[in-house]
Order: C-alpha cells, then structure tokens, then sequence
C-alpha cells in the first residue's frame, strides 16, 4: 500500500499530518524539512523519519534552540530523548536525519563554546566542557592546541580581585590563584598573572583590617593578632602595627 499525505492542518506552531488514515503531529523545523502537500507520496524511509519526529515532538521543541545554536552534542541530545522516553530506534532516525541536515556537527559546536569559553575562562573549563559532551578526543585535542587563553582578561581580574579586598599579599596570592583555577586556567597564564599583578602596599593593607579587627575585638588584641595571622599577615608585622596604633605593649 502505497503512503499518501491525505490532509495537512496547522495548529499553532505545529502541524499534524494525516498519512494512510492516521495521524502525526510535527514541529514547523521538520515540516519544513519534509515539505509536505495533499496526495504527496510519501517512501517507506520517510515514514519511519515522521513517525519518529511525531514521537518526539514535545521534547524536541524545547531543545531546538540548542540545537541551531550549536550548543548540544549528539550524546546529550541522546540523553535528553532516552529520558523523555523515546525509544533508541526513533533516537537514531531523528539523529541521523539532523545530522544530514548539517546539524550536531563537532566542530560547529566546538567553535561556538571556543568563542565564549576564550573570553574569560580557560583552557581546563574548556576541556572539560567539552568532555562532558562526550566530544571525540581526537576534536578535544585539536580544539585544545587551536585554543587562546586570555591573559589580559586573567590579569584584569586579579587586579579587580585586588581592589575589592584587604588582605596580606601573601593571602591574595592564594586566592587570585585558587579563582584562576576555578575558571579553569592554565598554571601558565596564573604564573604570569602572579609576577604581573598590581599588588597594594602590604602596610596599607595591614592597617585597613587593624582597623576593622580592633572595631571588633577593642580589647583582646591577641584576638586581633590571631584573626590577622589568619589572614595571612607577619605576627611581627601586627604586633609592630598595633605598637604604632598605641594600643598594645608586649612584655
């Protein structure tokens, strides 16, 4: 028997398909695709891509954004549709079919996170992202090697991170390099982001928090001490500043 669209409705922003006296939903991305008309003959092939399309129309018009943008893998894309409950034959026609339709191409992908991740993140969070999209290795590796680390954006945020907080030198160092390395930079560019930073003056810093501890601890300046060794300050270096605050005499 042969597969003939018998009639053709439109319904919001999707279709639904009437083919041997039944019915199929489909998204407005695939009927564009099909191009379907009354008394269209339609191959057994065909059949099967609708079906499967009609099968997974919800989940695949909340995806399909993702999908033009570049950003989901074929591996998530499987993901998704298995835990919408779509079978794995259906999961294979409709990757197969986008994939001939120029989609879920690595590359593509690859380039469009390489775009955003190179603006402030590193090297480690672009790997790993792309890692989590199960992205061949052989990609991984060329994407890596094509990569460029921002290392003036790097360093702009250390000095930012810098001006917004007062803390020994020593302190600041650990942090900038513990931030770096949550955005998934190199020890490379953290090296030259250290030796390059605008670093306060240590004294300036060790005065400012004095100020703020001794609000708060008026009269245990061994608290103070210790909450500023804390915070990476020289012992000495507290005991002389508060001495030149007048507030304390070690015997």
């Amino acid at each position: 028997m042969k597969n003939v669209i018998t009639n053709i409705k439109k319904d919001k922003s999707f279709y639904i398909i009437a083919i041997n006296n039944k019915s199929y939903t489909i998204d407005s991305y695939y009927y564009e695709c099909l191009l379907p008309y009354n008394n269209k003959e339609i191959d057994n092939k065909t059949l099967t891509e609708i079906k499967a399309f009609s099968l997974a129309h919800d989940p695949l018009k909340r995806i399909y954004n993702k999908l033009f943008l570049n950003e989901i893998s074929t591996y998530e894309l499987k993901v998704y549709l298995s835990k919408k409950e779509i079978d794995s034959d259906s999961i294979d026609i409709i990757v197969s079919f986008l994939k001939n339709e120029g989609h879920l191409k690595e590359d593509d992908l690859i380039n469009h996170f390489k775009e955003h991740y190179e603006i402030n993140k590193g090297i480690k969070a672009f790997e790993a992202l792309l890692t989590s999209k199960k992205i061949s290795r052989n990609s991984i590796e060329k994407a890596l090697n094509e990569y460029n680390e921002n290392y003036e954006y790097a360093l702009s945020y250390a000095n930012s991170l810098i001006k917004s907080k007062t803390n020994s030198n020593e302190m600041l160092k650990y942090k900038i390099k513990a931030n770096l390395l949550n955005k998934g930079f190199s020890y490379s560019v953290i090296d030259y982001v250290l030796e390059n930073v605008a670093f306060n003056d240590e004294q300036i810093n060790l005065k400012k928090d004095l100020e703020k501890v001794l609000k708060k601890y008026p009269n245990d300046y061994y608290k103070v001490i210790s909450k500023l060794a804390i915070k990476g300050y020289n012992v000495n270096e507290i005991k002389k500043a508060l001495k030149e605050e007048g507030v304390f005499n070690e015997d």
